[in-house]
Order: C-alpha cells, then structure tokens, then sequence
C-alpha cells in the first residue's frame, strides 16, 4: 500500500502498485522499475503485468510478462507492450489477443489508439465473429471498435462455418467487414465456394443475417455448367444456396441426358435443391442453342 501511495504521487493522476519496487535514475532521467503483480489503475482503464518500467518524464510505460490492458473496448493479451498515457497509444507484441463480447481478434503485433477506438493489426491476423460464425484470416488489418468496421489485406480468407456442411470459403485482394450491419464486403479477384459452385467475381457482398449476396461481373462454374453476366444475386436458406440470378446473362449447361446447351437473355435464374442446379430460367429476349448428346459407335453400328 505504501509504494502504491508513493507512486500515485510522483505520476499525479493514475494510481501503480506492484510487489516490488524500484527507482532508476540516468543522466537526469528517473524511471520507476515496477516486479510482481503489476497493476496501473485508471478511471477507465486497468493495465495488469509481471513487470513494468515506468518512465515519468516522458508519460509512458513499458510492460512485459502476461500484460492485459482492459477498458471499454475489451481485453487485449499479449507478451510485452508498450503504452503512452498521454496519447493513449499503446503497442503489443507477441501472441496478442483482443477478447470482445461478440468476437476475437489476434495478430503476432497490433498498434492501439485508445482515443480513436481503434487498432492496426499485423502478420497472421485473425478475427472471429461469433455471432455470425465467420472467421477471416490475413496479414494486415484496420479496426474501429466503436463503428465494429475494418478492412483486411495481405492474401485474406473468409470462411463461415455451416452445420452439417463445408464452411463457406472466400478469398479476395481486400475485405471489408461491417459486424454490427451483419455483412461484409469482398473486393477484387474474388473466388467462393459454396457447395457445388464456384464463383468468380469482381465484388461479393453478403448480409449474414438475410443470406443473401450481390456480386459484380460473376463468373460461376458448377460442375461441367457455366453462368456469367454484370450482375448476379443469389440468395440462402438455412445455410444452403436455393436460388442465383445473374442479369445479361450466358449460360453453357449439360442436361441428364448429356446434351449441351447455350442460352443467353437478360436474366438467367437457376434454381438449387440440396446444394445442386435443379432448374434453370431465362427471361427477357432468350436465345439458345441445343447441342445433342453424338450417338455412340454402337448405335451407329448397322445404319
């Protein structure tokens, strides 16, 4: 109690205490060696350690072995960092970990602006929504905390876990991510699997809440089919694709008998049942070639 009291007057506003202290003094300077059970308290913030150096002519601490900063934003982890009071800056390395109510993010190192409510991430970055069972993967990221808004960057994937099924895969040059509106935004060489179909697109946009998702200059390859156009909307039901409409539309499809066909119109729409292309519509001036199955040597046979 007597060194917390001590230190709480030398730093004016925020209270220190520890199990052990220290007073270093170079060349003018005077730092404040803080070991064992490390706690900076403030009015809106807690920083907990093993270890802290407190260096009071320039307002900020450095901080090593199990270091947690906790204020209204959430809980960040990490293995040392670094923290100016006066900015409310502060930067963490090593296994850094933000818990939030609703997600998860880590990344080897993260740059928080306390102020700004906001952080940058950096190298193997991971954020987790819970709420929507999505996860996005990449090398770089930029968060509002307060907005729950960010981009990733660096070769990201998204996935979004389904029951009973393959978790639903994108990747994209860029993501952008809007957890409180429940959508995200994939931007640029854009490929996603879902079930039987892959698509390929210049943007994905996706409400996690309605499943449904918009897409600029798709390209989709189900199986041996193939759909493109400008646009496209296709929507999910319960985890599964039920239907895709995509405008100025081409399709090249195979039917159960084998025979190829070529459509084209202003509207393709295509029906799925259990994750499969059932049925296939087109609308507004349809035009189309019909390629049938060539006969076997067997059945030429004789003729």
């Amino acid at each position: 109690m007597t060194a917390m009291i001590w230190l709480t007057a030398i730093f004016g506003l925020t209270p220190f205490s520890a199990d052990r202290v220290e007073i270093l003094r170079d060349e003018g300077l005077s730092v404040v060696h803080l070991i064992g059970n490390v706690v900076i308290q403030g009015e809106t913030r807690k920083i907990t350690c093993h270890e802290a150096y407190l260096h009071e002519s320039e307002d900020y601490v450095t901080l090593k072995g199990n270091v947690i900063v906790s204020d209204d934003h959430g809980r960040i982890l990490s293995s040392e960092a670094k923290f100016l009071f006066g900015d409310q800056r502060g930067f963490m390395r090593g296994g850094v970990t933000l818990e939030r109510p609703d997600e998860t993010i880590t990344a080897d190192s993260l740059y928080y602006d306390a102020a700004q409510s906001r952080i940058e991430m950096f190298r193997n970055v991971r954020i987790d929504d819970k709420k929507n069972t999505l996860t996005v993967i990449g090398d770089r990221g930029d968060y509002d905390l307060d907005r729950e808004e960010g981009v990733l960057s660096g070769n990201p994937r998204l996935a979004i876990a389904r029951e009973d099924k393959d978790s639903m895969t994108i990747t994209a040059r860029t993501f952008k991510l809007m957890v409180k509106q429940d959508e995200f935004h994939g931007l640029d060489s854009v490929i996603a699997k879902i079930d039987s179909i892959v698509i390929f697109c210049d943007t994905f946009l996706y409400d996690l809440k309605s499943e449904k998702g918009v897409l600029a200059n798709p390209r989709v390859v189900e199986k041996g089919n193939y759909l493109s156009g400008r646009n496209g909307l296709f929507v999910m039901e319960n985890d599964e694709i039920r239907t895709f409409n995509v405008q100025q539309a081409w399709s090249r499809y195979h039917d159960s008998e084998g025979s190829k066909n070529i459509v084209h119109g202003e509207v393709i729409a295509i029906e799925f049942d259990d994750g499969q292309a059932r049925r296939i519509t087109v609308t507004g001036n349809p035009k189309g070639a019909l390629y049938l199955k060539a006969e076997d040597d067997t059945d030429n046979a004789g003729n």
